[in-house]
C-alpha cells in the first residue's frame, strides 16, 4: 500500500489516504474551486459510505489537506504517483511495460 511510505498521524480524524481520496473526489467535481472549500463539498454526501463511519465534512479542512499535500511533496510527487499507479495496475491486473 502506498500510504506505508508516508508518515501517519494517529491523532487525526481522517487518515492520509482518506485525505488524498477526498482531494481527488473534490477535484473531480469542484475543479475550479480552492481546496479550502472541501468541507462545503462534503456536507451533503454520505461520508459513511464513501469513507467510513465517523468521518465528517469538517475533517476535510484546509489544515489537514495542507499537511497532506506537504507530506506528498516531501516524499516526491513523481515517486508517489509511480507507487499509486503501479498499485492500480496490479489491482486491475494490467501488465506494466
Amino acid at each position: 500500500m502506498w500510504v506505508q511510505y508516508l508518515p501517519q498521524d494517529e491523532k487525526q480524524e481522517i487518515t492520509l489516504e482518506e485525505a488524498v481520496k477526498g482531494m481527488i473526489m473534490n477535484g473531480l467535481v469542484f475543479a475550479n474551486r480552492p481546496l479550502s472549500l472541501s468541507p462545503q463539498f462534503f456536507t451533503n454526501l454520505p461520508l459513511e459510505h464513501l469513507f467510513r463511519e465517523g468521518v465528517e465534512a469538517s475533517h476535510f479542512n484546509r489544515h489537514k489537506l495542507g499537511r497532506t499535500l506537504d507530506q506528498c511533496s516531501d516524499f516526491g510527487c513523481e515517486s508517489l504517483f509511480s507507487l499509486v499507479s503501479a498499485q492500480a495496475c496490479e489491482f486491475e491486473q494490467l501488465s506494466i511495460p
